[in-house]
């Protein structure tokens, strides 16, 4: 799986299609990245990549507290998918390779 690069995202939310972009790569057999949305920029961690998969997690600061969000995808030629779990609920993400 070649994972590395830079993906614009959408993010599918209840009333709408939130655009991102998700910058992943491996180093030293290590997933690293981060997802910028609405101007905000946020790094991964807890990431495990096996196979054709991956997951990261990363934590969310709102006006009412902290939250941790969970990315889990599938990387396949320049297409990118996945499933997002939040505290209130799960959604999708779908993409494409930018560079």
């Amino acid at each position: 799986m070649e994972i590395n690069g830079c993906y614009k995202i959408f993010i599918k939310l209840p009333i709408r299609k939130q655009e991102a972009t998700l910058k992943l790569g491996i180093k030293e057999n290590q997933l690293q990245g981060s997802i910028t949305v609405m101007g905000n920029t946020l790094e991964i961690t807890k990431e495990k990549v096996s196979g054709d998969t991956f997951e990261f997690s990363m934590v969310v600061k709102a006006p009412i507290g902290s939250r941790n969000i969970t990315f889990r995808g599938y990387v396949e030629g320049n297409e990118i998918t996945g499933s997002i779990k939040t505290p209130i609920g799960r959604s999708s993400f779908e993409g494409i390779k930018v560079d």
